[in-house]
């Protein structure tokens, strides 16, 4: 009885190691650096503020708002691709290296 009571803990042991180093791939979560260039005219709408780090894979979301003297649709891009705005004015894009 004591050697089948062993022979459980011992599995269940190994058993609650291999989820630990499945949960765990010994690799740090990554930030970047998220920084909105300042435009005359324009003001940015975002929970995360300019020169706040940002964990890669998360999802940023802003809105701008324009002065009354900016003439036309701004251009937005993020890393040097242009993004697009929503249907309900809103940007967004997924922080990647």
């Amino acid at each position: 009885m004591k050697k089948f009571i062993i022979g459980i803990l011992i599995a269940i042991c190994t058993l609650c190691l291999g989820f630990a180093v499945a949960c765990v791939d010994g690799s740090e979560p990554k930030y970047y650096l998220i920084t909105f260039t300042k435009v005359e005219g324009i003001t940015y709408n975002c929970d995360i503020k300019s020169g706040y780090e940002v964990r890669e894979g998360a999802t940023v979301s802003f809105s701008i708002t324009c002065a009354d003297n900016v003439v036309g649709e701004p251009t937005v891009t993020v890393n040097d691709s242009k993004i697009n705005k929503d249907g309900n004015g809103n940007y967004s894009f997924k922080m990647n290296s």
